[in-house]
């Protein structure tokens, strides 16, 4: 009976929140239904889709592909254009404390990429960290909830104690490529060698803008010695500068 009791009680004031106080589309606004936990399906459907679907010697993998480390296979679910009305929600989940809209990006992450094949022989997904700060003022880690999203999918266990962040670099929105790369140096520190050690990692973040910031967290873990890295961002630069071989548009186009 009190049993019973209480889950009407949970009915009732979960139906007076969406009569009150509505769940709405981060991005168009919309009042969202049962079947749209996050964004309208309309606005979904919208987002604006890389397309690499973890495709082999993508421009990403090629980005990050470095001769210190062995490189598996790298990915990003959508592109991020400043201004644009699809930033919004990572904007929402990095500064306005909506975390749960990271672990359902984290899990659409996962879902885009499981019949290609992607997270075969992945041991670990390694979020990136943040400062101890950072992680006080903002409360959570975005990049271990898109990752959390990710391991629910895939059954992969999620790893935050391996490497942490000694430092926090400053906001890399005004730098150029060449000063995000100096910015994103020395800020990791490798704590756990032992969990990394002959593993394959997936190392996962919000937003790719130069890769930078994987990669000098790839070249720490990659200390521990024999590491197989893999990527995976939510959100990637379409400008991100690669160096070699070129870019191929036809890889962007949709």
């Amino acid at each position: 009976m009190a049993h019973r009791f209480k889950t009407l009680v949970g009915e009732i004031q979960k139906t007076l929140l969406q009569t009150f106080l509505p769940t709405r589309c981060p991005i168009c606004h919309k009042v969202l239904n049962d079947s749209e936990p996050a964004l309208c399906e309309q606005c979904f459907r919208s987002l604006p889709f890389t397309h690499l679907k973890g495709k082999a010697q993508n421009f990403l993998e090629r980005k990050l592909t470095h001769g210190d480390w062995k490189t598996g296979r790298a990915d990003a679910l959508i592109l991020y254009y400043d201004n644009s009305i699809f930033v919004r929600p990572i904007h929402l989940f990095k500064y306005g404390g909506q975390s749960r809209l990271a672990l359902w990006f984290g899990k659409q992450m996962a879902l885009n990429l499981l019949n290609e094949s992607f997270f075969e022989g992945i041991d670990l997904i390694v979020p990136v960290p943040l400062s101890r700060q950072r992680f006080r003022k903002r409360g959570y880690n975005q990049s271990e909830c898109l990752a959390r999203g990710i391991s629910l999918i895939t059954s992969i266990p999620v790893c935050t104690e391996m490497v942490s962040r000694t430092k926090d670099n400053i906001s890399q929105t005004h730098f150029n490529a060449l000063g995000r790369e100096e910015n994103s140096r020395n800020i990791f520190q490798l704590e756990r060698p032992d969990l990394a050690r002959g593993r394959h990692l997936l190392l996962v973040d919000d937003v790719c803008t130069t890769g930078s910031t994987l990669v000098n967290m790839a070249q720490t873990i990659s200390l521990a010695q024999d590491v197989t890295f893999s990527f995976l961002t939510l959100a990637l630069n379409p400008n991100l500068p690669v160096h070699r071989p070129p870019i191929d548009e036809e890889e962007l186009r949709v």
